[in-house]
């Protein structure tokens, strides 16, 4: 999601919502598990030293700072806090415990920190599926999205009316290296439309 400076974070936030409502009015609700997780702890603080972690290379056996994740099913606990330890593997472990077991029930190889990361499936704690929390609930953030939207739209017509060009901003290295990116992908063949 795009909560990451410098991007406006209301961003990310609206498409969660949007993501949610959809998710909620689905004919898949019953058999859904939204994953938002994140790539980075976001600059909180945390207070607890990272754990050692299981892995085949010796340099990578320890946890990295804790990240936030939000799981959200009919089959998970409303509002509550899991403590205990996943990381990003663990979307990796549930994806093939769901949907790659072999006849015999064990899941293909990937190495030990997938191996032994807790899966997801563990939260699904609940013997029948619950109804979601309606949006309404969610009333106040439906209204601060609707409000940053609608200020969004202001300046960029105050802007167009004073006859101004759009702001322009500088571009970062990251964007340079995707341009970069797609310009070698164009040159090898990949048309245009494809990722």
């Amino acid at each position: 999601m795009t909560n990451h400076p410098p991007s406006d974070v209301m961003s990310g936030q609206d498409l969660a919502l949007k993501l949610y409502n959809a998710v909620i009015n689905s004919p898949a609700w019953p058999r859904t598990l939204l994953v938002f997780v994140y790539d980075e702890h976001g600059g909180f603080y945390d207070h607890v030293q990272p754990e050692n972690a299981a892995d085949d290379k010796p340099d990578f056996r320890s946890y990295g700072a804790r990240v936030p994740a939000i799981i959200v099913s009919p089959w998970v606990e409303r509002g509550k806090v899991s403590h205990k330890v996943f990381d990003h593997t663990s979307i990796i472990k549930t994806i093939l415990l769901r949907f790659c077991r072999r006849p015999d029930g064990t899941i293909p190889d990937m190495g030990a920190r997938v191996n032994n990361a807790e899966h997801l499936g563990t939260l699904l704690t609940l013997d029948t599926a619950r109804e979601p929390t309606p949006l309404e609930a969610y009333q106040h953030l439906i209204e601060r999205v609707a409000q940053w939207r609608a200020e969004g739209f202001k300046q960029r017509t105050m802007r167009q009316s004073r006859g101004r060009a759009p702001v322009q901003r500088e571009v970062t290295e990251f964007q340079e290296g995707i341009e970069a990116a797609r310009k070698r992908l164009r040159k090898e063949g990949l048309p245009e439309g494809q990722p």
